[in-house]
């Protein structure tokens, strides 16, 4: 039929001949959206088989009707839907003769037998294929109604594991079988650096040496190398998109060694600190997680900020930030001091080619 925009009511349908109720499992799309014929609108499961059920035509769902995790008798409208102008298809409407049974797709799944300690695990199949994706043991899973797990079960399972992994994340640090921490488990430590110096050094450089051509991630490298030389720890270098560089000792003594270990094709390997810079303009800096007893320390790139001078009138600077992470295992004791030495070398570039 054409043109008018009429409501009508989707209702749970009859797959079978034995069907009599269906659990609305998921819904794929919420009020108020635009889908158009064929697009899944719900999954609906029963005890044997999971369906997608399919728009009859193109429209608006106006109204859930049904919510995640009811069951209903077949026929019950679930939701109402408003054809929009144009071409659609009439609903299908309720029907105690059943329908042509539903053709193999991938949205419905032949129940499969699973087994736990010998015992069978009785569960939809739509339930199978959420528990298989998010690779979650069915026995670990408890059916709310006793008898089948369902959908809904699923998902309480998989909060209360996220719940739990959070819990052991936020464990006290040498916690037996302790999870690696989580955000929760890092201390951040940041500071705008004012590298009006370094940037002007790194003109003179480009014009003196242009075959060398540093950058300031280069001299942040330096400086966290000269830092950490006393306490024998040593630094890897990362490129936003591109693969970790480790920096063994021998070549972050000089500006130039740093330059050509980070231009060749170096693997990573564990340090102290490992250096990550944004190489795109604009970005303020760039973090990562450590691993390990390590730390990460963002790099920024260089912009141009104003700032008050001693008689508040502005002025236009270099800036780049540091943003440094460091993990509750991390062997970067005095993460504060770090980052103030750092600043400092920066800040006094001609001190820290010296030193």
């Amino acid at each position: 039929m054409t043109a008018m925009t009429i409501g009508a009511d989707l209702v749970m349908p009859k797959l079978g001949l034995t069907m009599t109720e269906g659990t609305l499992a998921r819904w794929a799309i919420a009020p108020g959206a635009l889908f158009a014929a064929g697009d899944t609108i719900a999954v609906v499961e029963t005890d044997k088989i999971a369906y997608d059920v399919e728009a009859p035509g193109t429209g608006t769902l106006a109204e859930i009707l049904v919510g995640e995790g009811e069951t209903v008798a077949v026929g019950t409208p679930i939701a109402r839907w408003l054809a929009s102008d144009g071409p659609t298809v009439a609903p299908r409407e309720a029907t105690q003769t059943p329908p042509a049974p539903p053709t193999a797709t991938p949205s419905v799944i032949a129940s499969a037998g699973a087994t736990g300690t010998g015992d069978r695990i009785i569960a939809t199949p739509y339930a199978r294929r959420l528990a298989r994706d998010a690779g979650l043991d069915l026995a670990a899973v408890t059916a709310a109604n006793g008898r089948r797990i369902r959908a809904a079960d699923i998902e309480v399972a998989l909060a209360r594991r996220a719940e739990a992994r959070t819990q052991s994340a936020l464990a006290p640090a040498g916690a037996p079988n302790a999870a690696p921490p989580s955000a929760a488990g890092f201390a951040f430590y940041g500071v705008d650096v004012r590298v009006d110096r370094l940037a002007g050094l790194l003109e003179e450089i480009d014009s003196g040496m242009p075959d060398l051509q540093p950058s300031p991630i280069h001299f942040v490298a330096l400086a966290a190398a000269r830092v950490l030389e006393a306490a024998g720890g040593t630094i890897g270098l990362q490129h936003e998109g591109r693969a970790a560089r480790h920096l063994p000792p021998e070549t972050t003594r000089r500006l130039s060694t740093i330059v050509a270990a980070d231009r060749a094709e170096v693997e990573a390997e564990s340090g102290t600190a490992t250096l990550i810079v944004s190489d795109a303009a604009g970005a303020a800096f760039l973090g990562r997680a450590p691993t390990g007893r390590g730390a990460t320390l963002g790099v920024g790139a260089l912009t141009s900020v104003f700032r008050p001078d001693a008689e508040g009138r502005p002025v236009l600077c270099s800036e780049i930030s540091l943003v440094l992470t460091v993990s509750e295992a991390s062997t970067l004791s005095d993460a504060s001091g770090f980052l103030s030495r750092v600043r400092t070398f920066l800040e006094s570039p001609l001190v820290l080619l010296a030193s």
